[in-house]
């Protein structure tokens, strides 16, 4: 239920919460004659002004400015009730206080493993060890090797973070990868497949090819010690669409200029005159002004909340019409990822399309057409299909950007740990595996 004050003198009601001396108690009886006292689970407070949420156990305030949310546990009732009494005790009032409730309409998780929409894919036409012989597969494995070229193209990881690689006794004879979030350090992991190389025949290096669209899949268990209430964290499934120029160096790779920490793309396509994006630029080239996707897992409750285990999941979005200087989160549904499980997470991304006029480099307008699917053990729980993320055709999909990266600007208070296996980056969708 939900609680209110109207009144006047600016009214408010400090009431005693669920921890205290005088906690709130549901006494309901049952037609039979059973008297039962449900538990008070939460005791909620909340300010309409603020995204923070507040430390309500001991005591919670209801006033103009905040409300409260009580919740009951009514396991124990068996037989058809005949009467309900609700008793608060009230610590401190301030002018005249009137207290409305409210019955509440509390959200639905999706939390998908008994769903029957689960949509079924290539890991359940060919089975999960035959994915990466399949044409439409262009990358698929386990985490049984980190080297270059195997699963992934460049990996970077924190000597901070646990970095183990270890059986997966979730699936015999394949290899997860454990890491963690410390107090030492905001990066954990960072894995890219680079599938838009250069043009070497043209010095100014274009890409060579241009993904317009892709599939990638990953399993993904946060562990138990997964608690962190002072920031979200950048998690999993992410897409590299940030570009920049080609440089030459360690093999060759794209530099990128814009499209995270803050660095806002246009979608554009300019000339680089040598030197213009540093020292490492050594040669003129042409740049590409994108933007980058990052799955985030949202901030967990930190007073024994019943949804503590629950985590709400977004997309953290570069894009032309994002309204700062920064990302866009981007709601998936009522997804949720609970801790201690394993979880099937897709995401498919189509660049938007683009038309004229179109200036002298080709840059012409960004179509509201751009499209991001996600799938949450197999369960389709997102759609966003305005998108607009680039101006020029050149533009494209770089790869998934698999990036585990605390925060914004803070490290976690506490070490945590997570596990990740099953990746497959394809051309059609992949689904959750069914069999060996």
């Amino acid at each position: 239920m939900l609680l209110r004050s109207k009144g006047t003198r600016s009214p408010s009601v400090l009431w005693s919460g669920r921890i205290s001396d005088n906690a709130p108690v549901l006494r309901v009886t049952q037609r039979d004659g059973l008297v039962v006292d449900c538990p008070c689970l939460a005791f909620a407070g909340y300010a309409e002004s603020s995204s923070s949420g507040l430390d309500t156990r001991v005591a919670t305030r209801v006033g103009t400015a905040q409300r409260a949310i009580l919740q009951f546990d009514l396991s124990a009732l068996k037989g058809e009730v005949a009467a309900a009494i609700l008793t608060l005790h009230a610590e401190r009032r301030a002018g005249q206080p009137r207290l409305e409730i409210y019955e509440c309409d509390p959200p639905r998780f999706q939390l998908a493993t008994t769903r029957s929409d689960v949509r079924k894919g290539l890991a359940a036409s060919v089975g999960e060890r035959a994915l990466r012989s399949h044409p439409s597969v262009i990358r698929a494995g386990d985490f049984s090797s980190l080297e270059r070229g195997v699963l992934f193209d460049r990996v970077q990881i924190s000597d901070k973070s646990v970095n183990q690689q270890l059986p997966d006794p979730d699936f015999p004879g394949s290899t997860l990868y454990r890491g963690s979030f410390t107090p030492l350090d905001r990066g954990s992991f960072s894995g890219t497949i680079e599938t838009m190389r250069a043009n070497y025949g043209d010095p100014l290096r274009p890409p060579s090819v241009v993904e317009e669209e892709l599939f990638c899949r990953l399993y993904l268990f946060l562990e138990d010690d997964w608690r962190s209430t002072r920031d979200a964290n950048k998690m999993a499934v992410g897409w590299d669409l940030r570009m920049g120029w080609w440089n030459d160096a360690q093999g060759g790779y794209w530099q990128a200029t814009t499209g995270n920490g803050g660095a806002r793309g246009t979608g554009l396509k300019l000339f680089a005159p040598r030197g213009s994006n540093g020292g490492s630029q050594s040669a003129d080239r042409w740049e590409y002004q994108g933007h980058s996707i990052r799955l985030e897992a949202g901030m967990g409750i930190a007073d024994g909340n019943p949804y503590e285990s629950l985590r709400p999941v977004t997309s953290y979005v570069y894009n032309l019409d994002q309204p700062t200087g920064y990302g866009q989160d981007l709601r998936h549904g009522t997804a949720v990822l609970q801790r201690g499980r394993w979880h099937c997470v897709e995401q498919q991304v189509r660049m938007n399309s683009i038309t004229g006029p179109f200036d002298n480099q080709g840059n012409g307008q960004a179509v509201a057409d751009g499209l991001l699917r996600t799938w949450v053990d197999g369960v389709l729980v997102s759609e966003f299909t305005s998108l607009r993320w680039r101006r020029h055709p050149q533009m494209g999909i770089n790869g998934p950007w698999i990036n585990w990266f605390y925060g914004g600007k803070q490290a976690s208070e506490m070490t945590m740990h997570y596990r990740m296996n099953h990746l497959v980056l394809a051309r059609e969708y992949i689904g959750p595996r069914t069999h060996l």
